[in-house]
């Protein structure tokens, strides 16, 4: 229950991290309690539960239900009605087996009512723009219109994900996942905002709105008087905790050969920050003994940000579990800051991670085929045609012939679908990997300008074109 007990500490030293003001942070450990100057805390409506954090701690965060009732109502303090710039971060967890889960928009905070009391909110929409359920900040300069800063991608369900929203009058609407920038809006944006609706703010939830709960978990709620910066947003986002995992957390195809690395926490997250702070790694394929940190999978502290001095000799098509401990001196009185747990896989023998993507459209004429081998491929078989049942097949009219470079360039036509494969061979010999059959579709032809006789619109003028202008 770290959160809690350092909570004063942090406000105090976050001046050296963001320069702003805090007018609101409810850490969410098991209660609506601000631990900010302001005293902002919130009272707990419907369906609204204690629930494990990132760490794993118990009553570490609050789950939500998604019922148009579950809230925590903290307030309309004047401090929660800016009407400049604002910053907003939270962990947020949305859960997919959920039954609202797809039906509705869902909020992180929100102080929108409807026509005439609209202001802020934060959290997702259902669907917009054929993508479901993206992050979004929305913004009303006069209490009718609404802006929307829509992200164009998915948020990720089922696992815990850092969101900022972040509001600079006039300039930007930006959203931010993981320390990611995810989406900026630099148009249209209004130049101050209308906050002054008299309608409370609430965690998981907008006021008079029937569909808007959210259907998962949230943690460490924070509003800002000010437009954080990226390097900011990601010193909240890890606090002090060890942060930026390499390998990334839930890697695919990671090396089997890494050297594992990781972010120290920011000083001014620390009790003593003057002294230098320690870490414990824990790694193993064995995710419970990571998780409860048994010294069995632990070298033992140490003060440097990577782990082993030499690379790791690991599996192939092996997950591994591993979690960095932080240990803060505290003035001969040591705080253990305990890591999430990450994970990664190594490298499959079947190549992967291509270039274009799987089913990719308006692929450029010119693009040239790109792939991550598999473990230990010296040589790559390359299937390549616009018959998929040939390539499939693996036919010797779509063999391209082996290739020694993780790379092909083939001779493409405009607005065709092609389909290929990579099998993958090994030096100690035996039958090769067969791989996946991918596609992409070129684009369609566009000349500089328009040529005379170019009959089919592909940029040349030859005997096609003279073909079809004979009618033969």
């Amino acid at each position: 229950m770290f959160k809690r007990l350092f909570s004063l500490v942090l406000i105090l030293s976050f001046a050296g991290i963001a320069s702003a003001d805090l007018v609101g942070y409810w850490a969410l450990d098991g209660d609506g309690l601000d631990s900010s100057t302001y005293g902002n805390d919130g009272t707990i409506n419907g369906n609204v539960a204690p629930t494990a954090d990132r760490f794993g701690n118990p009553n570490g965060a609050m789950s939500f239900a998604g019922g148009s009732g579950d809230n925590i109502d903290v307030g309309d303090d004047a401090s929660l009605n800016p009407t400049g710039a604002m910053t907003i971060t939270a962990w947020v967890y949305l859960d997919s087996t959920s039954d609202v889960h797809t039906r509705r928009n869902a909020r992180i905070l929100g102080k929108m009512d409807g026509g005439g009391h609209r202001a802020w909110s934060t959290g997702i929409e259902a669907s917009s723009g054929g993508v479901a359920w993206p992050a979004t900040l929305q913004v009303s300069s006069n209490g009718n219109d609404v802006i929307s800063s829509i992200d164009d991608a998915s948020l990720p369900l089922d696992q815990w994900v850092h969101y900022a929203g972040v509001y600079t009058p006039g300039t930007s609407m930006d959203v931010y996942l993981d320390g990611d920038l995810a989406f900026s809006l630099t148009t249209g944006v209004p130049a101050s905002q209308y906050s002054a609706n008299g309608n409370s703010v609430l965690i998981g939830n907008r006021p008079s709105c029937g569909d808007c709960g959210w259907y998962g978990s949230h943690d460490e709620v924070r509003i800002y008087n000010e437009a954080l910066s990226q390097t900011q947003i990601e010193s909240i986002m890890w606090g002090n905790s060890a942060g930026a995992p390499d390998p990334g957390d839930r890697a695919d195809r990671a090396a089997v050969n890494p050297i594992l690395s990781w972010r120290a926490p920011d000083a001014e997250w620390l009790v003593d920050p003057n002294h230098p702070v320690q870490y414990v790694v824990y790694f193993d394929p064995n995710e419970l003994l990571v998780a409860n940190g048994d010294p069995s999978v632990s070298p033992g502290p140490q003060f440097e940000t990577q782990w082993p001095p030499e690379p790791l000799d690991l599996d192939p098509v092996t997950k591994y579990y591993w979690r960095v401990d932080v240990i803060d001196p505290n003035f001969g009185d040591p705080q253990i800051y305990p890591g999430v747990v990450w994970s990664f896989t190594t490298l499959p023998p079947k190549a992967g991670l291509i270039f274009p993507a799987n089913g990719a459209a308006d692929v450029g004429q010119n693009a040239i085929l790109q792939w991550d081998p598999g473990f230990g491929a010296v040589e790559h078989d390359v299937y390549f045609g616009t018959d998929e049942a040939l390539v499939t097949a693996g036919d010797t009219s779509v063999y391209m012939g082996p290739q020694t470079e993780a790379t092909f360039g083939p001779n493409l036509d405009w607005q065709t679908q092609y389909f290929w494969r990579i099998d993958e061979i090994f030096v100690s010999g035996g039958a090769p990997e067969v791989g996946n059959v991918w596609n992409f579709t070129t684009t369609v032809a566009i000349c500089e300008y328009p040529l005379e006789g170019d009959v089919d619109n592909n940029c040349a003028v030859n005997l096609e074109d003279l073909a079809l202008m004979a009618g033969n």
